[in-house]
């Protein structure tokens, strides 16, 4: 019990000499913690707000939009019990301040009682939906290098519900399924005795491409308006334009690693093998998907490209001045603890989502920016211990995605890494990564747990019961006992 009694000394000594505090170069990490009134008033807010919404359809597709509206109400309801979005203080009243700043700026935005929802979604994205909301992710967030960037993109989501884009959208789609004119083409494709599925497919694909080209005319449209709102606040509008820059190569950011796989997982005790990352000819290695060449792919793009749109952008701010405004006019330096803030909870909800494969990937990049974060090598061992359990249970595909050609070519290795190793190197590989960490890290309940169930999965029987002692001792009346 050596290990046990020298560990205890340790613990002692960074009790005394540490403190776990978040700053530009974190020690550690505590979850944020929901408030559970603001979740609960979002539910009557919602009640409230589609009661109103359903009192006062359009006559043309009334039905139809009752239909719509109702899946909504229904949809978001379900959204909110199931945390799909996070209701803290201080992220939500950053973005409400935003919102206010634009809204004293601009007294013509008809705003009432706008919501902003702060999604968990991992997609770096925003929309502004049909019922009036606005959702940002934590994700996107997580990439705007300063407020300038976020309040951009709230204009740009504020001027869709200004212009009133998602209520246009469908009602095109709606004309174009159930006008009159619709329902005859519809009638005479059944008639048809020949290539009925090819004239209903070139129908549908009409559809979709003038649905597209709409699509990119909102795009533009709000991109000015929101370039408008944002000139007149103590914003830095210049900063749109890397905004839709950023958004531009966010896709290959995400999915391009900045760590060697090799090095971070090779150990004394369990070295790393290249043939966890060779490349297998599989049965569909070489195979051309469904839909490859079917649909030019530029003329299904939901947005327009982004450089082109910042192109735009700079011509329209070709007169604009940019003295006296601010990047960060509202948290100033604190800006980048709220980004921190995101960039975390981001990981928890890639986690929380299962996306297991994901997470451990965007973990690993963090700690390239945060190497002595405690959490985030907690987090690390947590999804290996995921990984574990997922295969034993048979349930691996269900975290982990296959190595397919659809994948980013930068992201094929680390899935390869993960579907290659066999249940035994999971685990030896998890409690190996945990057990060469600094032993001051030993102090933390979330990672001393985790390291308990890694020296299970890994069959490290004597190391198991040191770890089981410890957090016994540590943390007698702890979270996980």
């Amino acid at each position: 019990m050596y290990f046990l009694k020298n560990l205890a000394v340790v613990y002692l000594i960074i009790l005394s000499n540490t403190a776990f505090t978040q700053n530009l170069n974190p020690k550690n990490y505590k979850p944020l913690e929901n408030n559970s009134d603001a979740k609960a008033n979002s539910i009557i807010k919602i009640n409230t707000q589609y009661k109103v919404i359903l009192q006062n359809l359009p006559n043309d597709y009334k039905d139809k939009y009752k239909e719509l509206y109702k899946e909504m109400q229904k949809d978001k309801l379900t959204e909110i019990e199931q945390d799909a979005f996070l209701f803290n203080d201080d992220i939500q009243i950053f973005f409400d301040d935003i919102l206010l700043e634009v809204k004293k700026a601009n007294p013509n935005i008809v705003i009432n009682d706008l919501k902003i929802f702060i999604s968990k979604d991992y997609a770096p994205n925003a929309h502004a939906s049909l019922d009036g909301t606005i959702a940002f992710n934590l994700s996107l967030l997580a990439y705007c290098e300063n407020e300038s960037q976020v309040a951009f993109i709230i204009c740009h989501e504020l001027a869709h519900n200004q212009l009133k884009h998602a209520h246009k959208s469908v009602k095109k789609s709606f004309d174009a399924l159930y006008s009159k004119e619709a329902q005859k083409a519809i009638k005479e494709i059944k008639k048809s005795e020949y290539n009925t599925y090819e004239k209903a497919e070139a129908y549908l694909k009409n559809v979709v491409f003038k649905s597209r080209r709409h699509t990119r005319d909102y795009e533009d449209e709000a991109d000015s308006m929101a370039v408008k709102y944002l000139q007149n606040t103590r914003f830095d509008a210049t900063q749109a334009v890397k905004a839709l820059l950023m958004l531009d190569k966010i896709d290959s950011l995400m999915f391009t690693p900045n760590f060697d796989l090799g090095k971070t997982f090779n150990t004394p005790q369990y070295p790393f093998k290249k043939s966890w990352i060779d490349e297998e000819e599989t049965l569909f290695g070489k195979s051309k998907r469904v839909f490859d060449g079917e649909l030019d792919k530029d003329s299904l793009k939901t947005h327009p490209d982004c450089k082109n749109r910042a192109q735009r952008v700079t011509h329209a701010l070709n007169a604009y001045t940019n003295k006296d405004k601010k990047d960060n006019p509202i948290l100033s330096d604190n800006y980048k603890d709220l980004l921190l803030k995101a960039e975390f909870e981001n990981l928890i909800a890639i986690y929380d989502a299962d996306k297991v494969d994901f997470c451990l990937f965007q973990t690993l990049k963090s700690l390239q920016k945060y190497p002595n974060n405690v959490f985030l090598h907690a987090l690390v061992g947590q999804c290996f211990n995921a990984l574990y359990e997922a295969q034993k249970q048979h349930i691996f595909s269900k975290i982990v995605s296959i190595p397919s050609k659809d994948k980013p070519k930068k992201y094929l290795p680390f899935l390869r890494f993960l579907n290659n190793m066999a249940l035994k190197d999971i685990g030896l590989v998890g409690f190996h990564y945990l057990n060469g960490l600094d032993k001051s890290y030993f102090g933390d309940e979330f990672l001393l747990y985790t390291m308990v169930l890694a020296a299970k999965n890994a069959e490290q029987r004597a190391v198991l019961s040191e770890y089981k002692s410890l957090y016994l001792q540590f943390f007698p009346k702890g979270k996980y006992k």
